[in-house]
Formats: structure tokens, C-alpha cells, sequence
């Protein structure tokens, strides 16, 4: 029986064990990661371990899955036709799983998350604590990640949920097999100097503010580009004097007088009242949603983690709709300090 003929299904030889499942995905983590360094660091092993479980597995196969380029490693044809046998059987696995947990009684296990800071601070706690109180046996984990660490992880089943933003046209595509259930709208806020002259206004334009220093927090590409992108539109390119990837740089220039800058709404609650906050004209949003694989919401543990983030951030009581403004930021008292 040659490889092809066989079609990938489970080999079963004297003497040979079948497919490993755990070999199947650290060949699927390198199709997607690119490196055994990577997948290593992934996987939390050595790079060597990695390699020796994938010689193992062309053991397994009696066929050679990957090709040696200098120092990186390429696919075969044949590994490229198990890279897609491996997705399925991760899928199955999962719908496996799920079919089990709808036969318990109580909802238990533990679901992965990752969210960016501002989100996680202001959704996790209370979501958190009201699957304490609903499903006891059910542990959430959280990991301060943003999409661009966690959408990989989420795809590779090392991560169950990742909250993310998605804000003007500039969107980098999603892979098929994740869908975003949307969470709320976070409107963008100018962040001033106590007692600037622009404070005094309701509403403020970005052509309001073409001739000021800007300090802004980068740690989000996609957010970046499209603040700029709007600057662009308004008919001027900001001067930028301070780009961070840490917030508290960040409002720290604000506070200190040296510039102005753009933030969430998320951002601005925290800060409103140690400096100046007013909404923009016209309206700029961000849409935060969570990302979950297809069919993982037929996991009991899973769709009770979503439907407590959607509780949570219905209490936030703002959104597209909302009035954008100091009025309607969630009050920190009750939802916690954003981080």
C-alpha cells in the first residue's frame, strides 16, 4: 500500500501504532508557523523535540513530509495533503469533544482567552466573576494578547477566544474558520491638557487639531494607520513627537502638557478627569468583537464564556448608538480600571 493509495487514513501495520495526533499538529503549527523555532516556542519545547517528533511522524507515514532548504524546512506535496487531513481531524476532535460536554450536567473546564489591555480590563472581571457564580467548575483563562499574537493561536487551538478591534476600512482579513461574534462600539476621544482651549468646546474635529504635538500609543498597527488615514482625510498629516507602546507613556505626555492625542473610549474613562476628554466629530469607532473558531460556540464552556462577555459588555452601557461623550463612558466604579 504506497502513501496515496492509502489516502492518509490511520496506517495500521504490524507492529506500527497509528497516526499521532499530537505529531498531526505540531506538522500542522509548522505548515502555519514557517519554523521548528517557532512552532518550539509555541509548544513551550525544545526546537530539537520538535524536529524528533516530526521525523517520527514521516516514520509513521513512510513518507518524507518535509524538505530541507538551508536552514528552513518546506513541505512535501504529501505533507502539504496531511496538513489538511490534520485540520479536519483538529475540527472533528473539537466537535468530539463538544458533543461529550452537552452530556454533563454541570459546565466545566477551562476556556483560553486573549484580549487586548483595554478590553480585557474592562470585560474580564466581571465576566469572570459571573461564571463563578454560574457555572463554578468552569475557569476562564486570560492572557493579555492582542489579535495579531492570538488569531494565530486561536487557528492552531492553543487559544478558545480572542477579543479583537476592527476600526475604519484598513481590516486584515480573517482566515475562514474564524467568526466574530460582535461585543460593542468604542467611540474615539480626543485626550487634551487640562485647560487647553479646545477643552472648553462640546465636540472636537480632527482639523481642530492640525497644529498640535501628538503623542500616541502604537501597539496597534491597524489602529495606527487608520487614525492616520483620518488625519489624511481631514487635510493634514499629525506631527507626531511621541509613539509608545505603553499607554501610561502615552497620557503621561498628554497630562505633562507636551501634546495631545486620539484614544478609545475605553482609554478615556480611565484617564477623564486627570486630563481633558471630549468626543470626536465626526464619529470615529472602533468595533470590538470576540473571535471564536466555526462550531466552537457547540461547546458548552465555550458559549458560556461568550454569552458572559456579551453580558459584560452590555453593562458597559455604551455603544454605536450611544451619544459620544464623557457621559456615556462606563463607570469605573463598576466595571474596574482599565489596564
Amino acid at each position: 500500500m504506497t502513501f496515496s493509495e492509502a489516502k492518509l487514513h490511520v496506517l495500521w501495520e504490524r507492529g506500527r501504532s497509528m497516526l499521532d495526533a499530537g505529531r498531526l499538529r505540531l506538522l500542522w503549527e509548522l505548515a502555519h508557523r514557517g519554523t521548528m523555532a517557532a512552532v518550539a516556542e509555541a509548544r513551550l519545547i525544545s526546537t530539537s523535540a520538535v524536529s524528533q517528533q516530526l521525523a517520527q511522524l514521516e516514520l509513521e507515514c513512510g513518507a518524507a513530509l518535509l524538505r530541507r532548504e538551508g536552514r528552513r524546512v518546506r513541505l512535501t506535496p504529501v505533507g502539504e495533503r496531511l496538513v489538511r487531513h490534520a485540520e479536519r481531524l483538529m475540527a472533528v476532535m473539537e466537535e468530539a469533544e463538544a458533543d461529550l460536554a452537552t452530556g454533563r450536567r454541570e459546565i466545566a473546564g477551562r476556556v483560553r482567552v486573549a484580549a487586548f489591555p483595554s478590553a480585557a480590563a474592562a470585560l474580564m472581571p466581571r465576566a469572570v466573576l459571573a461564571l463563578r457564580q454560574r457555572h463554578p467548575l468552569l475557569v476562564l483563562e486570560l492572557r493579555d494578547d492582542g489579535a495579531r499574537v492570538g488569531l494565530p493561536e486561536l487557528r492552531g487551538w492553543q487559544l478558545d477566544m480572542v477579543l479583537v478591534d476592527r476600526i475604519g476600512r484598513l481590516q486584515e482579513p480573517l482566515d475562514p474558520q474564524i467568526e466574530l461574534l460582535p461585543l460593542f462600539s468604542d467611540a474615539l476621544h480626543a485626550m487634551l491638557p487640562r485647560d487647553h482651549p479646545l477643552e472648553r468646546r462640546p465636540f472636537i474635529a480632527l482639523a481642530d487639531l492640525a497644529d498640535e504635538s501628538w503623542s500616541l500609543n502604537d501597539g496597534s498597527s491597524v489602529f495606527h494607520r487608520a487614525l492616520l488615514d483620518a488625519c489624511r482625510e481631514a487635510g493634514f498629516t499629525p506631527r507626531i513627537v511621541s509613539a509608545c507602546r505603553s499607554i501610561e507613556v502615552t497620557m503621561a505626555m498628554v497630562g505633562a502638557g507636551c501634546s495631545i492625542s486620539i484614544q478609545p473610549g475605553l482609554w478615556a474613562r480611565r484617564y477623564q478627569g486627570a486630563i481633558g476628554v471630549r468626543p470626536l466629530r465626526p464619529l470615529i469607532e472602533r468595533h470590538v468583537s470576540v473571535a471564536i473558531r466555526h462550531g466552537s460556540l457547540a461547546q458548552p464552556a465555550i458559549a458560556a464564556a461568550v454569552s458572559a462577555l456579551q453580558d459584560a459588555a452590555a453593562a458597559l452601557g455604551g455603544g454605536a448608538s450611544a451619544e459620544p461623550g464623557p457621559a456615556w463612558l462606563p463607570d469605573a466604579a463598576t466595571t474596574g480600571p482599565c489596564a
